[in-house]
């Protein structure tokens, strides 16, 4: 059974938001005891030796990053809950198109923490 305190969730957060090139690096998970390593192409998990994920000896599960449109419909989610109608507005016109995740993140920049309920960081 997995011990949910050997993971270090806020890392397993990045893993699953990293939008990398597949083929560039990958994070696993050992899931007996909780470490997460990162495999490149070309350094392998000990950052020296290229490895191919197939010739790995442990037992290690990927962590694929989730695909933009999860992170898009979160935004849309979270844009339907703003109370105030201006910033609601604002926001639902930043993810129309490309770009949508930048201009998202300007506009809560502009809103007031008490309409959001969030205080973003630069």
């Amino acid at each position: 059974m997995l011990e949910i305190d050997k993971f270090d969730l806020d890392e397993i957060a990045f893993a699953l938001s990293d939008q990398n090139v597949y083929d560039e690096h990958l994070h696993l998970v050992d899931p007996e005891t909780g470490e997460i390593v990162l495999w490149t192409w070309d350094g392998g998990i000990d950052g020296k030796t290229p490895v191919d994920l197939d010739d790995l000896d442990r037992d290690l599960v990927a962590i694929r990053p989730l695909p933009s449109y999860v992170w898009h419909e979160d935004m849309a989610d979270f844009t339907e809950l703003v109370s105030d109608d201006q910033a609601a507005r604002r926001l639902a016109r930043a993810i129309n198109g490309r770009g949508a995740f930048r201009r998202f993140k300007d506009e809560l920049r502009g809103v007031p923490a008490p309409v959001t309920g969030l205080v973003c960081v630069p």
